[in-house]
C-alpha cells in the first residue's frame, strides 16, 4: 500500500487527512472518498439502491452513498475512519495525518493540554497504555522514545504481548423495534462513532457488570 499512498494526488491526500481529523469536518464529497479508495488500490462496487461496497487489502466495508446531498455525513466519516484504522500506520507514514507522529516506528496521537501548557502523546497499536508529555515537538520525540522503551521492557519482564493482535471479526443478527433503531442512530451520532462501534462498546460495559 505504501507505493499507492505515495502516488496519491493532492486532492486525495487532503481527503485522507480530513477522514482522520477529529472531530470530522463537514463537506467531504462522497466522490472524493470513492476516488481515495480506488487510488489506494481498492475497489468500489455498487450494491442495491444507495448501498456501496469498498474492498481494500482483503477487508470489506459497506456504506450508504449520501442522497440527494453529495456531502458525506459525519457519522459515515467516523465509520470510514474506523474501518481504515487497520491501515493507519501505513497511511500516517506518508500522509502526515494531523495530530499524529511516528516515534521509533510506532504511531502516536498528539494532543495539547492547556492546563499543563504541554503536549501529551499516546501510542497507538499497543496492548496496554503508554503516554508521554513534553513542552515541545523535539521533547515529544525524546520522551516518547523513553516511554516506549520502558513499556517494551516492562512487557518483556512480565511476559506480556506488547502489541495489539488482530482479532477475527464475527457477526450476528440483531433484531430491534424501529423506534429503538432511531434512538440508537442518534446515540451513536452524539458519540461520533458508528452504530456498530456504539453497540460493541455498550455490550463491553454491560459484560463488565456481569
Amino acid at each position: 500500500m505504501k507505493s499507492k499512498v505515495e502516488a496519491l494526488r493532492k486532492k486525495q491526500r487532503e481527503t485522507l487527512q480530513q477522514v482522520f481529523t477529529t472531530p470530522p469536518p463537514s463537506g467531504i464529497k462522497w466522490k472524493s472518498i470513492e476516488s481515495l479508495i480506488v487510488a489506494l488500490g481498492g475497489e468500489v462496487k455498487q450494491g442495491n439502491g444507495s448501498r456501496v461496497r469498498f474492498l481494500l487489502q482483503g477487508s470489506l466495508a459497506r456504506f450508504h452513498r449520501p442522497h440527494p446531498s453529495p456531502d458525506t455525513d459525519k457519522g459515515a466519516v467516523v465509520s470510514l475512519r474506523e474501518w481504515l484504522e487497520s491501515f493507519r500506520s501505513k497511511l500516517m507514514k506518508v500522509c502526515n495525518i494531523p495530530n499524529t507522529m511516528m516515534i521509533a516506528g510506532q504511531p502516536a496521537i498528539i494532543s495539547y493540554i492547556p492546563e499543563l501548557r504541554s503536549f501529551r502523546g499516546k501510542f497507538l497499536g499497543l496492548s496496554g497504555y503508554c503516554d508521554f508529555v513534553a513542552d515541545s515537538i523535539s521533547g515529544l520525540q525524546t520522551e516518547g522514545e523513553i516511554s516506549l522503551r520502558e513499556y517494551l521492557q516492562d512487557c518483556l519482564q512480565n511476559g506480556i504481548e506488547p502489541y495489539v493482535r488482530e482479532e477475527k471479526i464475527k457477526t450476528f443478527t440483531l433484531r430491534y423495534p424501529e423506534s429503538f433503531g432511531e434512538r440508537l442512530t442518534l446515540a451513536a451520532a452524539e458519540h461520533q462513532v458508528s452504530i456498530n462501534a456504539f453497540i460493541v462498546e455498550a455490550l463491553n460495559e454491560r459484560m463488565k457488570l456481569a
